[in-house]
């Protein structure tokens, strides 16, 4: 994801897509119910009924996959560090 905003490819439509799957991270962990984060997704989201069923599939399989959620909360804090001159090379392990 860094990479994709150094130089200058991460889109709008890209990031709402990452939104997106945090969203309904949330909405899994907040609710366990694969219907209703589905549901959410189409009603309070607009999204399409494909494109919310894959974010939801995406989401659940295995019993829960968060990752999407580590992967913006990273991007945020090297963007920060990036932006505040901190060298990246020394947050690694951190």
């Amino acid at each position: 994801m860094f990479s994709e905003y150094c130089s200058g490819n991460l889109t709008l439509n890209r990031l709402k897509s990452l939104a997106l799957r945090v969203i309904a991270v949330h909405l899994m962990l907040e609710q366990n119910n694969f219907l209703k984060t589905y549901q959410t997704l189409v009603n309070d989201y607009d999204l399409g009924q494909e494109q919310a069923f894959t974010i939801t599939t995406r989401v659940y399989r295995g019993g829960g996959f968060t990752k999407d959620h580590l992967y913006l909360r990273g991007f945020i804090d090297i963007v920060t560090m990036a932006e505040n001159g901190e060298p990246i090379e020394d947050s690694i392990g951190r």
